[in-house]
């Protein structure tokens, strides 16, 4: 009994030297450690775009809807992905909102314009 008693006691300091090494090791191959979880929250998180008119943040309605004022005979759904850089899914949802609220009309399929 005490002899396994010691070959446990044993195993326990063999465990615990390991695992000593180990963080030294880690340490050694990304020295910031918890820096590096940080910097990538920020590149996945940017800070949002204020208005400099009312200093309130810039929606992606904000962004969509003011692509098709700019363009002169409508926008189509390619041309909103190209110029905004959103999703297909994004572009839609966002033309289904604006077109619920009222701001936006179809004037063929797949082509926008503001509402007059």
């Amino acid at each position: 009994m005490k002899g396994l008693e010691a070959q446990i006691n044993e195993i326990i300091n063999t465990m615990t030297l390991l695992s000593k090494q180990m963080g030294k090791l880690v340490n050694q191959i990304e020295p910031s450690g918890s820096k590096s979880k940080e910097t990538d929250k920020k590149k996945r998180f940017p800070k949002r775009r204020v208005s400099p008119k009312n200093g309130k943040p810039i929606t992606i309605l904000d962004t969509v809807s003011g692509f098709i004022k700019r363009s002169k005979h409508g926008a189509t759904i390619a041309q909103l992905k190209k110029k905004t850089g959103l999703e297909a899914r994004q572009v839609s949802n966002a033309l289904f909102k604006l077109s619920k609220q009222g701001k936006i009309e179809t004037k063929a399929r797949g082509v926008y314009d503001i509402k007059e």
